[in-house]
């Protein structure tokens, strides 16, 4: 055999099979069998970013906090809320699509509460919770297991006499759950941060370690859950935020960091100043944005109008460098600035919640990316146009599917509303690619449609002996990706070997 045509007889034709188009293809495109039996162009989609759709998720305890917990293992969303009575709550709840079904309601404990964290421990399937019981002036955690269905909780572990407010991180390393909290044991003399590291099965939680004191001062009239905590995995350390009553007067606070080691013990170490002049702060909170490696520290400045400002920042074990600080909009409502921020280590995404400042008083999203010390913003997106009134603690949280599970207070109907927002992605279907076109063919026509075993001629530019890959887009490329089609025998040709 001297020539191309003596290998293939058949002119390129060797497992060809007739489809109908749905849509115009042209010769030598990347096609897939669609849920007609029809073939269509292997093609990328644009998903934008959405806030969804506001809908009930409970009525009559609108001005209480709620958030939501995604639980890995089972695939679903558990609600955390205080109800009616101020009780905390947990429901199991089914999402098919952008609706939730709640499940019936667990009271984890009938005492009257305040403030919400929670949070899922991968390595026990554990959620754990933490609030502050009014009556008993002082913070606990609780832990509890979930079936499809329902929840079960184990005994409250006090903070301490007069703790305000405790916020969780799960750390990784030690697989246990890290609780951060204001001890304000004289009410007027406030030492603000303290940590407790506890090891969490079922619904049983074991205390392993306090920490000292993280910082210290007179707290100028309290605050509520004016910080927040993070674990950075890339170097095994919690790094927390906090404001600082500024002496002789104490009325500005000062956001600050701190640096702490746990290894089933604590050890404090380095602290600083978040901002570098002594711009008060009514409210901070700090993550990790695990895609960068970044952490971002926000906090609330403490002056009209509002502003919500973010940072993103480089952290060794000894300190912490942030860039210049962001503002992601001028007017914020301060009641709304509570675990505002959360990480989609899918998109790579951080995504922040607010509420506007004014009547009508919107919530809103917008999403930002970090690398190093730099930010970069996303659009901001609308929850919803109204909510009635300053929403108290809305919460967002990243779920599978580049969707946020969204909770916010809903003053005109005076209930807790929830939305299930989107992240913009692209989505491609070239994992369905079937074959390539041996022909140009016409929307609705039938044409023939090289499969795997045959060959295709109608490519240009193709470099012989090269394997070649459906891309994102449709496109043919020697870049590997999950779908190999061939090898190129020709500038034109190429022999899609039967990978079946």
């Amino acid at each position: 055999m001297s020539n191309l045509s003596e290998l293939l007889p058949t002119g390129g034709g060797q497992n060809a099979v007739d489809f109908v188009a749905s849509g115009t293809l042209s010769s030598g495109q990347t096609v897939v069998l669609k849920t007609d039996g029809t073939v269509g162009a292997v093609a990328e989609t644009v998903v934008s970013e959405s806030g969804g759709t506001p809908a009930a998720a409970a009525s009559g305890n609108r001005t209480y906090n709620s958030l939501f917990v995604y639980h890995e293992a089972l695939g679903q969303l558990i609600y955390i809320y205080l109800d009616g009575n101020r009780y905390p709550s947990a429901s199991v709840c089914t999402l098919n699509g952008t609706t939730i079904t709640f499940g019936t309601p667990v009271i984890t404990n009938s005492n009257t509460a305040q403030a919400l964290d929670a949070l899922y421990m991968p390595n026990t399937e554990s959620i754990v919770i933490a609030f502050r019981l009014t009556s008993f002036f002082q913070g606990y955690v609780q832990a509890g297991t979930a079936t499809s269905s329902t929840t079960s909780w184990g005994g409250i572990n006090g903070q301490g006499t007069n703790s305000l407010n405790p916020v969780l991180a799960y750390h990784a390393t030690t697989g246990h759950v890290i609780t951060y909290y204001e001890e304000d044991s004289n009410y007027d003399d406030s030492y603000l941060g303290r940590c407790k590291g506890y090891s969490v099965t079922g619904t049983t939680m074991t205390l392993q370690s306090t920490s000292n004191i993280l910082w210290g001062g007179q707290q100028a009239y309290g605050s509520i859950q004016a910080y927040g905590i993070c674990y950075d995995s890339n170097i095994n350390r919690i790094v927390v935020s906090g404001i600082v009553p500024v002496p002789p007067f104490f009325f500005t606070k000062v956001p600050k960091w701190n640096i702490v080691s746990y290894t089933g013990s604590f050890s404090v170490g380095a602290y600083g100043d978040a901002v570098t002049s002594s711009t008060s702060a009514g409210r901070t909170g700090i993550h990790y944005d695990s895609t960068s490696q970044s952490v971002v520290y926000n906090y609330l400045l403490d002056a009209n109008p509002t502003a919500f400002n973010v940072a993103a920042g480089t952290l060794s074990t000894t300190s912490l460098t942030l860039g210049s600080y962001t503002s992601l909009g001028t007017t914020y409502s301060a009641s709304s600035l509570v675990s505002v921020i959360t990480h989609d280590a899918n998109s790579g995404k951080n995504i922040a919640i607010f509420c506007g400042g004014s009547s009508p008083y919107p919530i809103y999203f917008r999403s930002f990316t970090t690398s190093g010390t730099s930010i970069t913003l996303g659009n901001t997106v609308t929850v919803t146009s109204s909510t009635g009134g300053p929403p108290n603690r809305s919460s967002i949280t990243a779920i599978p599917n580049f969707q946020l599970a969204i909770s916010y207070e809903n003053t005109t109907n005076d209930r807790r509303d929830y939305s299930i927002g989107q992240l913009s992605y692209t989505l491609t279907n070239n994992t369905d690619f079937i074959g390539i076109t041996a022909e140009a063919i016409s929307d609705t026509a039938t044409g023939a449609v090289n499969v795997y075993g045959g060959i295709n001629e109608a490519q240009t530019g193709l470099t012989i002996g090269s394997d070649y890959y459906v891309q994102d887009d449709g496109s043919l490329s020697t870049t590997a990706s999950s779908v190999k089609v061939g090898q190129a025998i020709s500038a034109t040709t190429i022999n899609m070997m039967d990978l079946t």
